[in-house]
């Protein structure tokens, strides 16, 4: 701190003796603090100082210098006690001597040595009580001189090195110098200022110390001052302005601390008061016209600006700036989640390094969200133009909302006006109506009458756009099987407006039957697809036969028998067929008689090999075939039956394509054996030698009206017969009512008379060959012994008895069931009929069988009869069991699952009756539960009655399950009904998921309300179900007496969402009620409301409140209120009259009492006696009553404004501003009179003048100029003000004058020195944005270019971007607004900054920073993917370079097909393909590369097959 000059020449030591001047005194820092406080602010700024404790730099070994080691003073505390602790000199003057007194006691218990040593500085000198050390007594003080010269005035610092024997310390020296000190006011007010809007005040500030100011000022919000750092010289002025921005209304008060640059601090007071503005909306809620999809429609909206400022306006998203920032904060959290997401997903952690930006998003997002205007409205329905502006004072500013629906239905949305003025956003509710396209068809129902199965058939319908917008139609085919047989041509395109397509439908029938068939038309945009019915009758080919039946009549067994039919087509279509007879064996072909009489094998007859099957007895030529359209083919029936039966069978036609068993023709045959018998049944031989052959011939009689095949059986056991036969033409086929001789050889073998038996079989005959007897009788002459032998031949008959029916069959019967009866008739050949024969051959046959239980059988005998005579009998059997049994599912039990309201679930059970008797019945569903008692919700199909046959036969039901609303868990029967019977069959259960949102009251009774009162209840939403849905009330029904909030939201499971319902009746009624109010619940039913309530008349004024006081002056007077109620209140009063005006609104805690409310007149113009101001004040309470007071206020004339009193030197001209308040609503002019009080009458050599007028606008204020100038002294009112300002567009120096002119005393001319330097950055622009996306933010700079302009725009970062250049209009006086916009669009993760360059030749450059944030891309989609289809996905390389990217699909049903390297700044599109199931699939695509991931949400929809 040294100056050039040469101090006078001291030594470091000087004994105090040898010097003589002023001394100053040490200072007691106790003594000096009170005294401190005790001074004002100039007098504290004239002698500033500070105290230090001396520091210790080290500790010493005491025994190197003193036999005394230990000392009794801490080693925390110095052997030596100075006072005072530092040296301080004040006051001084330049190059004259002071002296300062510095004592250092002795605090050991022995004496002490003691050194004292100064620093280097030339400005002080140490006098010590000696030349060198020496040893200081107990307790004892050692007394040292300071010596203070200084040469300047200013701070001067050193240091007093003290040494003992164990420490080392320093004492400071301090010399303070000369001080700034600036006149700010102790206290600055500012008064009614608008709320959110900054109210400046400029003070014309002086340094009046004796020292350059180098300056810092510190205040709380709302206040600023501008500039905060500076400098100002000795004497100099500046202009210093103080800002007053109040975001809430109230009063406010903050302390303004001056720092200077010396350590002292200045605190000043700031205060204020805010209050709202008279800025309104037109209107609260805004209704725009429908409009069409894709189209817009708009309406005008009105702000109102009756205040006296420039009100800044901007349309926001939230109600406040609390829930803003809440949003952002959350917003924040869910992209820093995404941050720590995205490595995660791919199971890797990014080092650090190679993502800086990573941490910086943690800290500096808060920042961002709160600095930048990242909130404001955005809507893609609704557009409000402009978003945001300034409004003029006393003016309007006309906007339009811009509605552009994308859906048609009905939208509501709620947007807040921010604007500077205003301590609240103002609201604005949005509402229109999307209108979807109008589309038609030609005709909603197609009846296409019958049609032949497989003929295709050819309609056209008319596809008609009505509307004025374009639209995308696709058909929707039915699942069902007959759907699929439809071909619609085109199957989806685009519509132009008022154009038509011809839609052609193209029907090819495969299935039989009446059908009815709903295809839709979906059309985008409309909610509701258009629907067409196809209704018709498939038939198949009309074909006959000729005949009615085929009666074969009675066949000989064996013998074929041809029948002729013809088949005829009496369609116009063709067709292929296929005869059957069904029943007909389908083993290997029947034989015949004729093979028989060819075979030479001689297969037994009565035991003949078959095989497994039964044969095939019929043989249709042709069975198969295409009959042509309108023709016939004869078709010829062969029917060689092998088996003894009657045939009831049918030929039945069968038609590709089409069905079974289309047509049939009953076939009726009965098959018998004729009945042979031998002509005489012994053929005698005679005599005959030994081995010598004989022939004869046997006689073969049929009497019968059909053929017959015979066959000689051969001798069995020849060898050892005594007699061989045989003959040479065995078989034969004998003709109705013929007969035949069929030659027998015989060959006795052994002598003697000989007996044998010849057999002849008849073919298909069961019963034993024809024999013929031979026998002896033996006849004995009486009273002789001679006998005679006498040869006696017959041919044996058994008896056959037949039975119609042979077998005859009663049930089997179910319990409760009727028995049966039935008729047997027995029918006997035999002419000889023998009671026991009858009865040995009927316990042989079974005749009659009849059911005994489940699977026996029992025989009855029957008693003789005679031939002919028909035979009743009675069977009667028990009943068999019922046994029905459920195949599928096992366990009988169903389950349905756990559906979601709108699904549908189909089970199949399969029903098997293993009864011995056949089964007719009906299903029913049994629960009480009424959701399952809806119609369509649980059904069975088929739902009329089953019939099964006995021993296995099965059915098929369907269960099916379409649940309409929410159900608990449920079990229920499926019962069995049938004649005298209901059994459980099977259980069902099944549950269904669902929203069950219900109202805890659905009726609200307010009772009476006083008109511009309200009162409140509340109604309480509960989901109970198992989803979360949307809820939206129908606000347009409560209008305009009723309002619910919330108006909509999401409501969960298990949640309670409370409304409050408020009644403010807008008219007398006795009977004010609103049913039916509707609250939208998505997916389901809406729910209904019902309010009630009754308006009454406010009641009478409880007091009235008198105010007096001057007019342009406030007097206030309190109203007490209370909250007799548990809840709390919030009360809006309804103030009336110009002249009161009280808070907005009060809020009063439950049980609170007497809350004073104030009230304050404040009138802009006098009263009379005669006319009072008058007014009044109504508070709504919650509870439907109201108090209301009335105002009565006289104004009394104004008082004297202020007198304002000036030093002003002679002959300098001076000019006070007085500031002019307009009050009134409307520009003012005033009249200036001037009136010279004191001296009376002003000489010429002085000047007091102004102008006799001034014009001031509406709620504004204007600086009226008064000037004085005087040549002598005296006594005016007057104040000295010249005020020069200099505003550079460009940097530079530059130099002018300035000529002042006066008549009297010329010109005075001074030179002015301008130097301008760079300007400040403008404040940052903020940007956050997804890589992959864009955001426009518009900024602003002021521009003071007074000619037209143009800006040239430069960033130094890519990732911003702008226009070239901007024009500018040329500026007002004041400078006008210049939007600029900036884009940014992020090519890497994190934050990237730049800087905006605008310059020009005649308005200057301006800095603009730029911080953008780029944050990873969100997910995509869904995308639906059709079985079997594809989609695109539109995908951007947004890197400045080429890039390779990596497509990552994690399910296989998806395959992808991309580029994979795409250049810079290049779009592409990603096919996406689904191969199908039957289950919707769930996955996501991710596309990655080094910079970044994309990740697409796909959703592949199921088969509709």
């Amino acid at each position: 701190m040294a100056s050039g000059k040469t101090p006078w020449p001291m030594r470091s030591c000087r004994r105090a003796d040898r010097f003589q001047s002023r001394v100053v005194t040490s200072r007691n820092p106790k003594l000096a603090r009170e005294a401190e406080e005790s001074l004002t602010t100039k007098q504290r700024l004239a002698s500033p100082w500070e105290r230090r404790r001396p520091r210790t730099t080290q500790l010493r070994d005491m025994g190197g210098v003193s036999h005394q080691k230990f000392s009794a003073v801490d080693p925390d505390q110095r052997l030596f006690q100075p006072f005072p602790s530092q040296v301080v000199f004040e006051n001084y003057v330049p190059r004259q001597f002071y002296i300062a007194t510095l004592a250092l006691r002795n605090r050991d218990r022995v004496p002490r040595l003691l050194n004292v040593i100064l620093g280097n500085s030339p400005y002080f000198e140490l006098i010590s009580p000696s030349d060198e050390d020496y040893k200081v007594a107990v307790g004892m003080s050692s007394t040292y001189h300071i010596l203070f010269r200084p040469d300047e005035n200013k701070d001067y610092f050193d240091e007093l090195i003290i040494i003992t024997e164990r420490e080392k310390f320093f004492v400071p020296i301090r010399a303070i110098g000369a001080r700034a000190i600036l006149d700010f006011p102790e206290q600055l007010n500012f008064t009614d200022c608008p709320v959110r809007f900054s109210t400046r005040k400029t003070l014309l500030v002086r340094n009046v110390g004796k020292r350059e100011a180098c300056y810092s000022i510190t205040t709380l919000s709302p206040f600023s001052v501008d500039p905060s750092i500076g400098t100002l010289g000795v004497g100099e002025a500046m202009e210093v302005t103080v800002e007053f921005h109040p975001p809430k209304t109230g009063v406010y008060s903050s302390p303004m601390i001056v720092h200077y640059d010396t350590g002292e601090d200045v605190h000043k007071s700031l205060s204020g008061t805010a209050v709202d503005v008279n800025i309104r909306l037109d209107k609260s809620s805004l209704t725009v016209e429908k409009a069409s999809i894709t189209l817009s429609n708009q309406r005008s909206l009105v702000i109102h600006n009756q205040s006296a400022i420039t009100a800044h306006f901007q349309w926001k998203r939230f109600v406040d700036q609390e829930e803003e920032e809440r949003q952002k904060l959350r917003l924040q959290r869910q992209e820093e989640d995404k941050l720590h997401d995205v490595p995660k997903e791919h199971g890797v952690v990014p080092p650090l390094r190679e993502h800086p930006s990573l941490p910086l998003c943690t800290f500096q997002n808060q920042g961002t969200e709160v600095q930048g205007d990242c909130m404001p409205f955005c809507n893609d329905i609704f557009t409000i133009v402009p978003m945001e502006g300034d409004i003029l004072p006393n003016s309007s500013l006309e906007m339009n909302v811009i509605f552009k629906p994308k859906e048609a239905r009905v939208y509501q949305e709620t947007v807040y006006c921010d604007i500077s003025g205003c301590e609240t956003r103002l609201p604005l509710c949005l509402r229109g109506e999307g209108v979807g396209p109008h589309v038609e068809l030609s005709c909603d129902q197609l009846s296409i009458g019958k049609v032949f199965v497989g003929s295709t058939h050819s309609y056209r319908v008319l596809l008609l756009n009505r509307g004025v917008v374009e639209t995308h139609f696709s058909v929707v085919y039915p699942e069902r099987a007959v759907g699929c047989c439809f071909t619609f041509t085109p199957r989806e395109g685009m519509l132009l407006p008022f154009e038509h397509q011809v839609i052609g439908i193209s029907f090819n029938a495969t299935v039989l039957g009446q059908f009815t068939e709903e295809f839709q038309f979906s059309v985008k945009g409309s909610p509701e697809p258009l629907t067409l019915t196809v209704s018709g009758c498939v038939i198949g080919p009309a074909f006959h036969f000729d005949v009615s039946c085929l009666r074969f009549g009675e066949v000989s067994f064996g013998f074929p028998r041809t029948l002729c039919c013809r088949l005829t087509n009496a369609s116009s279509v063709p067709f292929n067929f296929n005869l059957r007879i069904p029943g007909d064996g389908s083993g290997a072909p029947s034989v015949t008689s004729f093979a028989q009489v060819s075979d030479s094998i001689g297969l037994s007859w009565r035991k003949r090999a078959r095989g497994a099957n039964k044969p095939a007895e019929f043989t249709i030529r042709p069975f198969t075939g295409t009959m042509c359209s309108e023709g016939h083919l004869d078709i010829q029936v062969t029917l060689c039956s092998n088996t003894v039966k009657r045939y009831k069978l049918a030929l039945v036609v069968d038609v590709d394509g089409v069905g079974k068993e289309l047509l049939s023709l009953p076939v009726r045959a009965r098959c018998v054996i004729p009945t042979l018998r031998v002509l005489h049944p012994a053929v005698p031989f005679g005599r005959c030698s030994l081995k010598v052959p004989y022939q004869q011939m046997l006689t073969l009689v049929n009497d019968s009206n059909l053929p017959g095949c015979y066959w000689a059986l051969p001798q069995e056991n020849k060898a050892a017969a005594a007699v061989w036969y045989s003959s040479p033409e065995p078989r034969g086929i004998i003709q109705p009512h013929s007969s035949v001789e069929i030659p027998f050889t015989l060959e006795v073998q052994v002598t003697g008379k000989q007996d044998t038996v010849a057999r002849v079989a008849v073919f298909g005959s069961k019963e034993s060959p024809l024999k013929c007897y031979r026998g002896e009788l033996q006849i004995r002459i009486c009273q002789s012994s001679q006998r005679l032998q006498v040869l006696v031949l017959g041919h044996g008959l058994e008896p056959r008895l037949e039975f119609s029916p042979s077998e005859l069959e009663l049930g089997p019967l179910l319990p409760q069931s009727c028995g049966e009866e039935g008729a047997v008739v027995m029918k006997s050949p035999c002419e000889v009929y023998s009671l026991e024969f009858d009865e040995q051959h009927l316990a042989e046959e079974q005749l009659l069988q009849t059911l005994k239980d489940d699977n026996s059988r029992n025989s009855l005998l029957l008693p003789p009869c005679a031939p002919g005579e028909k035979l009743t009998v009675e069977a009667q059997g028990r009943g068999t069991k019922m046994k029905v049994d459920v195949v599928d599912p096992p366990g009988k039990v169903v389950k349905l699952g756990n559906l979601w309201t709108g699904q549908t679930v189909k089970k199949i059970v399969t029903i098997a009756n293993n009864s011995a008797a056949p089964l007719a019945f009906k299903l029913r569903v049994t629960s009480t539960v009424p959701e399952l008692q809806e119609a369509g919700v649980l059904c069975l199909k088929p739902s009329k009655e089953l019939k099964l046959k006995r021993r296995g036969d099965t059915c098929k039901v369907e269960v099916t399950f379409c649940p309409k609303r929410r159900i608990q868990p449920f079990t229920t029967e499926v019962l069995l009904e049938c004649p005298g019977l209901v059994r459980s069959l099977f259980v069902v259960r099944g549950s269904c998921r669902g929203s069950l949102v219900s109202l805890d009251q659905d009726h609200l009774s307010f009772g009476a309300v006083v008109h511009r009162s309200y009162t409140c209840q509340r109604v309480v939403m509960r989901n109970t179900g198992d989803r979360g849905v949307r809820f939206m009330w129908d606000m347009e029904s409560f209008q305009p007496d009723f309002a619910i909030s919330p108006t909509k939201g999401y409501i969960s499971p298990g949640m309670d969402v409370p409304f409050v319902v408020t009644f403010r009746p807008s008219k007398l009624s006795q009977a004010v009620q609103y049913e039916g109010l509707r609250c939208f619940i998505q997916g389901s039913e809406p729910l209904l409301l019902t309010l009630a309530g009754s308006c009454v008349e406010v009641p009478d004024t409880k007091e009235t409140l008198t105010f007096t006081c001057n007019v342009r002056e406030r007097q206030s007077q309190t109203i007490l209120l209370s909250n007799p109620s548990s809840e709390a209140w919030t009360l809006q009063p309804i103030l009336e009259g110009k002249y009161w005006k009280g808070p907005e609104f009060i809020h009063l805690e439950a049980r609170q009492k007497e809350k004073a409310y104030q009230v304050t007149y404040r009138p802009l113009t006098m009263s009379s006696e005669n006319k009072k101001h008058q007014g009044s004040i109504f508070f709504p309470l919650p509870d439907g009553t109201g108090l209301h007071y009335h105002l009565e206020g006289t104004a009394e004339a104004p008082r004297c404004s202020g007198a304002i009193s000036r030093q002003v030197p002679c002959r300098i001209s001076h000019t006070e501003l007085i500031p002019v308040s307009n009050w009134l609503h409307r520009p003012q002019r005033f009249l200036v009179v001037i009136d010279m009080l004191k001296p009376e009458n002003l000489e010429s050599s002085s000047v007091l003048q102004g102008c006799s007028y001034i014009d001031v606008p509406s709620s504004a204020k204007e600086d009226y100029q008064l000037t004085f100038l005087s040549y002598k002294e005296g006594v005016f009112s007057a104040k000295a003000n010249l005020a020069l300002e200099y505003q550079p567009l460009k940097t530079g120096e530059s130099t002018g004058h300035l000529v002042l002119q006066s008549s009297d005393l010329g010109s005075l001319s001074y030179k002015l020195q301008l130097k301008a330097t760079s300007s400040r950055p403008e404040k940052p622009v903020y940007f956050r944005t997804t890589l992959g996306s864009r955001q426009t933010v518009t900024t602003k700079i002021r521009n003071f270019a007074q000619e037209k302009t143009e800006y040239l725009l430069q960033t130094d970062c890519a990732d911003f971007q702008t226009a070239k250049s901007i024009s500018a209009a040329p500026a007002s006086s004041g400078g006008s607004d210049l939007k600029v916009e900036v884009t940014f669009e992020p090519c890497h993760l994190g934050e990237a900054k730049a800087t905006l360059q605008l310059s020009s030749a005649l308005g200057g450059q301006y800095c603009i920073p730029l911080i953008g944030l780029a944050l990873p891309p969100e997910p995509q989609g869904p995308f639906l993917i059709p079985a079997g289809g594809t989609t695109s996905i539109s995908f951007r390389n947004v890197f400045p370079k080429s890039t390779a990217f990596q497509y990552t699909v994690k399910h296989p049903a998806f395959a992808v097909r991309a580029p994979g390297m795409l250049r810079a700044k290049s779009s592409t599109t990603i096919t996406v393909s689904f191969t199908g199931g039957r289950a919707p699939v769930t996955s996501r695509l991710v596309v990655s590369c080094p910079g970044g991931s994309w990740i697409y949400h796909l959703r592949g929809l199921p088969s509709t097959r």
